[in-house]
């Protein structure tokens, strides 16, 4: 009931970020997010289930290939 409640407030009391606040959030992140290197999951083809089929979505940009291991 502890997590429900917390969820039901979290709910009850959401508010949107401004644009100004998204930008500011954007700004800090974006020299770490450039090369993806903490959600390979998301940039490359190391978890994704269609490796072996790569014409499933196309090429690795070339900026992730420092991630991809040899």
């Amino acid at each position: 009931m502890e997590i429900l409640d917390q969820a039901c407030e979290a709910v009850l009391t959401f508010k949107p970020m401004t644009d100004e606040e998204v930008q500011v959030l954007l700004s800090k992140t974006a020299d770490d997010a450039k090369c993806g290197q903490f959600e390979m999951f998301k940039t490359t083809y190391v978890f994704d289930g269609t490796a072996r089929n790569p014409q499933w979505r196309g090429e690795e940009p070339d900026h992730l290939h420092c991630l991809i291991p040899e």
